[in-house]
């Protein structure tokens, strides 16, 4: 039987010997960022009828399709599997993704490419950004009106990254941050950002979303990417809603950030072991083994730190980084002092602050800011006679 050419929405889980026709409206390589590990290289590839679907491939395959998969062009697909959507950040809600693999093909095709959308952008409204805290099965795309940008530098042991704080405004009329590494600003001109009237509208596609109910905010992964004033309807009623405020773009700098007190904000911390028997004066063996935990009293003067001062070292444990959550734990403590702060004898090791690998201030929204993420491995596309084509 001859193969048949297939839609999105006529595709059917498994091996698939027929064809698809597709542009590739997408392309970015999928990179852990707390091990720098290059999982798959991704795609978001639109169809004739206007549907998108998320596709991706093994990176060992890349020189297999050196020369296509360009982004912007259409390409005839043949022999692939369709799969579900993979546990975490799918770029497009649906039933289904696409899998290329070593039997498939990929032929470029001349053929009238405006019925295929040249981007595909699902825009998330607030209740939709809300329900997605911490759950990052489907990246968030977002369309707002750009209002401030926060400079930042995240220092680390060997290296300093930077990154920006962008404050946008909603349709709706409410404003969300979203925190942004500098890589994804590296095309955008940040001096003519700041002077456009009105101001410039942001889309940033491909985002996670973090933190609580009250205290939310948009990251960007490998696979984000940014628009300003991008084509589309909605760019048009972001101008409509705030053409009368004729402020700029207010640009925050701070590469010097100073310590700060917030006596309001909390952050929860985990304490184990012996260390957490010094900071409460208590120790385990006091404490009868019962099968029932519940019934167990603490000892009155373990509740003695309630309203006490400490500094504390604390940092993510590895299985918090691989989750990108922020669950801190506490890995020293020393008594604060409000007379003389440097002459407190500490219960616990003694903390030398200048040998801290990473010193993180503010409050706990700038924490979450200011926690970084693991440098990414480097990866090269194919030189030479393999450069891509310009974008159709």
């Amino acid at each position: 039987m001859e193969p048949v050419e297939l839609t999105i929405a006529q595709l059917n889980r498994g091996g698939n010997t027929n064809y698809i026709i597709l542009r590739v409206a997408r392309r970015w390589d999928t990179i852990l960022p707390t091990t720098g590990k290059f999982i798959t290289i991704d795609f978001l590839f639109t169809d004739r009828i206007g549907r998108a679907i998320h596709g991706y491939m093994d990176p060992k395959l890349q020189k297999n399709y050196s020369v296509v998969l360009f982004e912007g062009h259409v390409y005839k697909i043949s022999t692939f599997q369709v799969k579900g959507l993979k546990s975490s950040h799918n770029a497009v809600p649906g039933p289904n993704k696409l899998l290329l693999y070593y039997s498939t093909i990929v032929t470029p095709v001349d053929i009238d490419i405006t019925p295929f959308p040249r981007h595909h952008f699902n825009l998330a409204t607030i209740d939709q950004i809300v329900a997605r805290i911490n759950k990052d099965q489907i990246m968030t795309g977002m369309l707002s009106a750009t209002t401030t940008l926060n400079k930042i530098k995240v220092r680390r042991q060997e290296q300093e990254a930077k990154k920006r704080t962008v404050t946008l405004k909603l349709l709706s009329g409410g404003e969300v941050k979203v925190s942004i590494w500098a890589k994804f600003l590296a095309n955008i001109d940040i001096d003519s950002l700041m002077v456009l009237q009105p101001k410039p509208i942001m889309l940033i596609a491909g985002t996670t979303v973090k933190g609580e109910t009250s205290n939310f905010y948009l990251t960007t992964t490998t696979g984000s990417k940014i628009f300003i004033n991008p084509d589309i309807p909605q760019t048009g009623e972001l101008f409509q809603r705030y053409a009368e405020e004729k402020s700029a773009v207010i640009l925050l700098e701070d590469d010097h950030p100073q310590q700060k007190k917030d006596d309001k904000a909390k952050i929860k911390l985990i304490i184990f072991e012996t260390l957490a028997e010094e900071l409460a004066g208590i120790s385990v063996a006091d404490v009868p083994a019962l099968k029932d935990t519940s019934s167990i009293k603490i000892p009155t003067r373990a509740y003695d730190i309630i309203n006490k001062q400490y500094y504390f070292v604390v940092g993510l444990p590895k299985h918090s980084l691989q989750k990108e959550e922020l669950n801190f734990k506490i890995y020293d403590y020393k008594p604060l002092n409000d007379n003389n702060p440097s002459v407190t004898e500490s219960k616990g090791k003694a903390i030398d602050f200048t040998s801290a690998p990473l010193l993180l201030t503010g409050n706990t929204t700038e924490l979450t800011f200011q926690t970084p993420e693991k440098p990414t491995s480097a990866i090269h596309l194919p030189s030479g006679d393999s450069s891509p084509p310009e974008t159709q």
